[in-house]
This record gives C-alpha cells, sequence and structure tokens, in this order.
C-alpha cells in the first residue's frame, strides 16, 4: 500500500468514524423532533389565510368609501378536552402516552391558530368530553378551569360557546345531567342565543335540547306549528327569533337532515354523513325537525349559512327551502360541517373554519357579504407512526450496517500486518519452549547486567555437541572459565521473555548449528539489534 492510498484510508476513517457519526444523527433527531413538535404546526397554519375571495371586489369598493374592515370570526367544533379524572385511573402506559400527547396537541394548535388574531370566536359544542359525567358543580367548575387555561383568549376577543352532547348530555343520560346544564348555563353562558356580528345574525341553537324535545313532541304526534313548545327551550326560541333582515348563520351542534347518499364534497377525507341514534348521540336532526328550523328562520333571506359539528370530518351540503315564497334559483340553504379541532381516529387531520364577513349590501341581488375556508392542522399520527418511528427503525438499520462496515474494516487492516504476535512458531524446535510460548512483555532492565546467582551445571557452547561441566573451585588455584558475550547476553534476552519471531529464529541457528566465533560475534550483534527492534515494536 502506498503513501497516498494509506493517507486516503486514514483520512476516510476519520470522516466515517464513529464519534462523528453519532453526533450527525444526534443533531438529526433533535432537528426532527423540533419540527414534529412545533414546526410542523406553524408551518400548517402558515399556509391558511382569512378568505377574502368572495367578497374582495365589493370590499375593495366599499373600504375606499366607508373605510370598512372585514370581520373575522373563528369556528370550532369538538375540542373534546379531557377530565383530569381521566389521568388519575388505572391505565396502561400506552393510554397514558396518549392522553398526555393529546392534550400537548390541543395546546399546540390552540397557540396556533391563536397566531390568526380572530375578532370574534364561536366553540360549536362538545369543548368538554365528559361535561356530562361531573357529579356536581364544584367539579363542572374545576372542568372549566381546566378548558379556560387550555384555550386563553385575548380580552378584546370575543367567545361564544354552543352546547354539545358531550357537554350537557343528550336522549338517556339527560336525567342524570341536570346540575349539569345548571353549571353549563352559569359558565359558558346561555343554551339559545342570538348574536349580531358586523350585520350579519348568528343563531346559536341548544342542538341536544331540541333533540330531546322533538322526541316528547314525536311521541304525542303533534307537528311543529300545533306544537305548544317548552319554555325556554329551543323550540319556543326559533319560533320568537328575530333577524331584523339579517343574513343569518345558523350554528348548530348537530348536522341537520339529509340522505346517506348525499356527498360531502372533495375535502371530506372519507365516507358521508349518515343517520343514526345512539347511546347519548345522534348524527343528524330529524327530517321534520331540519324543515321546521329552515322554514321558521325566515327563509325570504336569500342567502344562509348554517355551521354544524359533531361529526368530526368536514362536510359540504345544499339544503333546499321547501316553501315557494323565494325565487327558485336562491332556495338553496348551504351547510357547512366543520372539522373537528381534536385529534380523532375518524380523521387524519383535524382542522377549523375561517370566516370573514363585511356589512351585506341590499341593494344587490346576492348578499356575497360572508366567504369561508377551511384551515388543517398537523396529522399527529403521521408525525408520531412514519416519522418519529421510520426514524428509530432506519437509525438501527444504519447503526448495524455501519458496525458491519467497520469490522470489516479493522479486519482487513490485521491481514496486512508483515508480522503478528498471534502467529504460531511451534513449528520451529528449540530447546527454551518459554521462548515460543511465552507472551510479550515490555518488561526492560536498567542497565545490562550479568546474573549475580548461581551458574547452571552445564553450559552448552557452539563448537562442541555436549560442553564441559565447570565448577567454581575444583582445585585451588584453577581459574574459572569464561563465559563469552553472546552467552551472557542470550542469558539476558530470555529474563526479558521477548518473543519476537526474528529472535526465536537467530536463537534456533545458534543453538542447532555448529558455528566459529565470527559468526557467534556476528550473530550476537543482529541478536541484539533484534531485542532493540523487539522492544521499539
Amino acid at each position: 500500500m502506498g503513501l497516498s492510498a494509506r493517507r486516503h484510508a486514514r483520512n476516510s476513517s476519520r470522516l466515517l468514524s464513529r464519534t462523528l457519526i453519532v453526533n450527525i444523527w444526534r443533531l438529526l433527531a433533535i432537528i426532527l423532533l423540533i419540527w414534529g413538535e412545533f414546526g410542523a404546526y406553524f408551518w400548517s397554519v402558515s399556509s391558511c389565510k382569512w378568505p377574502i375571495s368572495a367578497v374582495q371586489v365589493r370590499f375593495s369598493f366599499s373600504s375606499q368609501s366607508t373605510g370598512e374592515k372585514p370581520t373575522h370570526v373563528l369556528l370550532l367544533a369538538d375540542t373534546q378536552l379531557e377530565h383530569l379524572s381521566a389521568y388519575r385511573k388505572e391505565v396502561s402506559w400506552s393510554d397514558f402516552l396518549y392522553r398526555l400527547t393529546y392534550e400537548l396537541y390541543l395546546k399546540r394548535s390552540w397557540r396556533v391558530t391563536m397566531r390568526m388574531k380572530p375578532d370574534t370566536v364561536f366553540f360549536l359544542g362538545d369543548m368538554l368530553s365528559s361535561g356530562k359525567d361531573m357529579n356536581s358543580e364544584q367539579e363542572f367548575q374545576q372542568y372549566f378551569e381546566v378548558f379556560r387555561r387550555t384555550f386563553p383568549l385575548e380580552p378584546n376577543v370575543n367567545s361564544y360557546y354552543v352546547p354539545g352532547n358531550n357537554d350537557v348530555g343528550m336522549g338517556v343520560t339527560r336525567p342524570l345531567s341536570k346540575h349539569v346544564r345548571k353549571s353549563f348555563f352559569k359558565l359558558f353562558g346561555p343554551f339559545n342565543q342570538r348574536v349580531i356580528v358586523h350585520n350579519h345574525t348568528f343563531i346559536l341553537l341548544d342542538a341536544p335540547g331540541l333533540v330531546d324535545e322533538d322526541y316528547t313532541r314525536a311521541a304525542q304526534r303533534i307537528p311543529y306549528d300545533k306544537w305548544s313548545s317548552l319554555p325556554g327551550g329551543p323550540v319556543e326560541f326559533v319560533k320568537t327569533i328575530h333577524t331584523d333582515n339579517n343574513p343569518v348563520v345558523l350554528l348548530s351542534h348537530i348536522p341537520l337532515w339529509r340522505k346517506d347518499t348525499a356527498p360531502c364534497g372533495p375535502r371530506r377525507e372519507k365516507g358521508n354523513i349518515r343517520t343514526g341514534v345512539g347511546h347519548g348521540y345522534q348524527n343528524t336532526l330529524q327530517k321534520h325537525t331540519t324543515n321546521f328550523l329552515i322554514e321558521s328562520l325566515q327563509p325570504s333571506i336569500i342567502f344562509r349559512r348554517i355551521c354544524s359539528g359533531d361529526n368530526r370530518d368536514y362536510c359540504e351540503h345544499l339544503h333546499k327551502l321547501a316553501s315557494g315564497r323565494v325565487p327558485e334559483d336562491v332556495a338553496l340553504v348551504p351547510e357547512i360541517t366543520v372539522k373537528s379541532f381534536s385529534p380523532s381516529r375518524h380523521i387524519r387531520r383535524p382542522g377549523f373554519q375561517l370566516l370573514s364577513l363585511i356589512s351585506p349590501d341590499s341593494t344587490a341581488r346576492f348578499h356575497q357579504s360572508v366567504a369561508h375556508d377551511l384551515c388543517l392542522l398537523p396529522d399527529q399520527k403521521f408525525i408520531h407512526w412514519r416519522l418519529y418511528a421510520g426514524f428509530a427503525y432506519f437509525t438501527i438499520l444504519a447503526m448495524a450496517l455501519f458496525n458491519i462496515q467497520r469490522k470489516r474494516q479493522l479486519s482487513s487492516r490485521a491481514l496486512i500486518t508483515p508480522l503478528s504476535s498471534h502467529i504460531s512458531l511451534s513449528g520451529i524446535p528449540s530447546p527454551h519452549p518459554s521462548l515460543v510460548t511465552a507472551a510479550w512483555t515490555s518488561y526492560v532492565p536498567a542497565s545490562p547486567t550479568s546474573p549475580r546467582g548461581s551458574l547452571p551445571g552445564t553450559i552448552r557452547t557452539p563448537v562442541a555437541s555436549s560442553g564441559p561441566t565447570f565448577r567454581a573451585a575444583s582445585r585451588p588455584g584453577t581459574p574459572a572459565p569464561l563465559l563469552s558475550p553472546f552467552h551472557t547476553n542470550m542469558k539476558n534476552q530470555r529474563m526479558t521473555h521477548c518473543t519476537h519471531p526474528s529472535m526465536r529464529v537467530l536463537d534456533y541457528i545458534c543453538t542447532r548449528k555448529k558455528l566459529g566465533p565470527l559468526s557467534i560475534s556476528i550473530i550476537w550483534m543482529a541478536m541484539r539489534t533484534a531485542r532493540e527492534l523487539c522492544l521499539l515494536s
């Protein structure tokens, strides 16, 4: 491997280091989390604008002469705020996490919705998911305070509330909620209201109370025109209402009757609205009740708009007036079913409705004074189960592939090492098995010293197959034999337990071959050099 190749491999290993990869992945996770928890909400609402297309022509001319500005109205349906007791019950971790993310979704959605700066806000029922189940007025009061903290309003913003079946109960749950209706009236306001906004009459209808009164009337088989309405009930309110010849906007929590096969337009996610009744709910009002509402609210008004909730999904439908007192070409009442503001299993993306109002022109044939548009919120299921879960799955897969590649790189580097201490040299015979099998150690003596202990009984020399036996003092005056430097250094070499391959080979040659003094000196110098290389490696 050349020098440039080694440099390239070293730089590549630095770029693909484990620390760098982990830090990049952490940064991506933080960016993804910030986007999913905050950025997606602002991005969704950033595309929402107050609708002015239907009134832009008239507003451009009238604003120069009168200085009139459109009034912005926000419509919300099915906020479905959970009660605190739902978090105190023994629930699983999955349910607890769902309720926690549910509440956070409502707060964040409301925070970005208030950036639209509406002038008036209408809540179209089911503000509370379990208001009908409250056992006392004090408990309902606490529930209401949580609602106000979750959906705070500016002091200059007017707010109005339409009762829903989950707020006050309906049908079989009605006898259990007498104190609830009293608490709702005290905290949220009247059940039936007439509100004037920019020369438009908004009629807030008590749809659950109307359903209960309708059952009582139908049981006695009395038509609406002969029915003695209950005092303070919704039927009496509708019969005595005055619209002051203003365009009427009817706000009801329960949609009006239509055929089951009636389409809802392209903005609905799936299906359509079907008639049905269940425990404490009803999908639509009855047919006779729908005709009664449309006929009683002065149908000579050319433009009507009916907004309803409780179906969770968006729907557009046109109602035909049964009366012949108006021209045929204008005898249509559009109904807009507002999308749920809270997440639900029935829809992917919650939303809300935006209305822009200007003063109606009595001289024109069509009162083009109301414009509306739908605004969608983020898809919570997509964020949690596709964005977050997909990133976690991709992270696990990427880390596994990175570790496999890293392991392969380390294996390839081990294969190109010149000599490895793991190579077995057991095939080379040696009279010193410890030099072959002993592990390498970095021990280096401070200075080369000769052994001071007793000498071995026999010392093999390279010039004889078997050396003589030396004794330290066999006879008085006999000089002790001198050992060659090779043997002394060899002894020190063995004390260092160095197992460098060159040392083993030289030791094998010196001990097995008969060499002269010059060869021994050359080999001794080679052994010393090999020892230094061993200590440096």
